[in-house]
């Protein structure tokens, strides 16, 4: 619930007791000063602070998404890497999903669709690419999609496309790694202090 003025201040604050140039040559502080500065980042967008506030982004006490029960899986998602835009998505529940131009691939459109005929669509999927997230889950796995190489189906179904990962174990590890990360700054700030 802070301010984009109570971020910055906190930011410079921070920023006083960690940077290289104010307290000496510690690679320790100087890792710091990286993570705050990406926190800072992250922070100071609306959009990736959005994303933040959603699944508790650094907070340490923060649970896996993906290995939570506790969130409700009322958002859908297409991986697009596994989508073959057999359009079966679209024709089920065209105000939830359509068809991306570019690649081919369905993609979800409207959160706020008929949960209803979207259910009838993951069930009817062909090539199971359609899942019931959770809101911390969506905002992982989207920004998990794009970093992800795509081809156009018609590329992928001839074989001659790159096969990427799971997206979601993909991007369950890179959750796990930012809380590792997260984790030892925060051990080496608490020591520091």
């Amino acid at each position: 619930d802070a301010t984009s003025e109570d971020i910055r201040k906190a930011y410079y604050s921070c920023m006083k007791e960690c940077h290289p140039d104010l307290i000496g040559d510690d690679s320790g502080a100087t890792n710091f000063c990286m993570f705050v500065n990406e926190v800072y980042e992250v922070l100071s967008d609306p959009e990736q602070r959005m994303v933040y506030d959603e699944i508790n982004g650094y907070a340490l006490t923060s649970k896996n998404p993906f290995l939570s029960v506790t969130c409700t899986k009322d958002r859908v998602f297409v991986d697009e890497v596994s989508c073959i835009g057999c359009k079966n998505c679209v024709n089920t529940a065209p105000c939830t999903f359509a068809i991306e131009e570019e690649h081919g691939r369905a993609r979800v459109v409207s959160q706020s669709g008929d949960a209803s005929l979207s259910q009838i669509a993951i069930e009817s999927c062909p090539v199971d690419c359609i899942h019931w997230v959770s809101a911390p889950q969506l905002a992982l796995l989207e920004d998990e999609m794009r970093r992800v190489e795509r081809v156009s189906v018609g590329v992928m179904l001839s074989g001659m496309g790159y096969q990427s990962a799971d997206v979601f174990a993909t991007a369950s590890t890179r959750w796990e790694k930012k809380q590792a990360k997260a984790r030892v700054l925060s051990l080496h700030f608490v020591q520091m202090s």
